[in-house]
């Protein structure tokens, strides 16, 4: 299963150390880059987020991938699931076909 992840983060945590924040950012990036799950890690210019494109086995394991992960604490989470350009393709035809069958269906 292959997820878009886009996570946003707060900017600064009461009582936390602005140096102590930055290290434990800096952590969190380098867990996902090392994690074979990780297909491509991205920043969003102006904003404290990160993108994430991966791949996990269930539901579980993008819970893992996220939850173990020190980014995890004071980021909100938007998990979008992906599908490759042929299942896009054949849903786009499915719907094509379904239409055509509506139309005939309204001319009977």
């Amino acid at each position: 299963m292959q997820f878009l992840v886009i996570g946003r983060g707060e900017t600064s945590y009461p009582g936390m150390d602005p140096t102590k924040m930055i290290s434990w950012v800096k952590q969190g990036i380098q867990e996902f880059q090392e994690d074979d799950r990780t297909q491509a890690i991205y920043g969003l210019s102006g904003e404290p987020a990160i993108v994430l494109m991966c791949e996990v086995e269930s539901a579980a394991d993008l819970d893992q991938y996220l939850g173990l992960n020190p980014l995890n604490f004071g980021t909100e989470w938007d998990i979008h699931p992906l599908t490759n350009a042929e299942e896009l393709s054949e849903n786009v035809n499915l719907l094509q076909d379904r239409i055509q069958t509506w139309k005939e269906e309204e001319a009977a």
